[in-house]
């Protein structure tokens, strides 16, 4: 509950600065996914999320494009279907 607080209070007064309106899902999209994680050196690693939990034979660092797209939808898909991700 804290977490979800401190993301609402900054979501806000990011869209305010940036003159924004970003929902939570469009600011993780848009924002934070492309600097954390779609890159071949994840900047954050959250562990039991898709974006580690790597298919057989895959490597975090030699994800092309595609694949740390499909990770995102795989995200997305959990969210949507109500499954815990970490």
């Amino acid at each position: 509950m804290i977490a979800s607080k401190i993301g609402k209070t900054f979501l806000k007064a990011y869209n305010q600065k940036y003159d924004k309106e970003y929902s939570a899902k469009e600011f993780f999209e848009e924002v934070y996914w492309e600097i954390f994680y779609n890159h071949s050196k994840y900047m954050q690693w959250v562990t039991n999320s898709p974006f580690v939990q790597m298919k057989e034979g895959q490597k975090p660092h030699l994800l092309s494009t595609i694949e740390r797209k499909e990770k995102l939808e795989d995200l997305h898909s959990k969210i949507e279907q109500g499954l815990r991700t970490v």
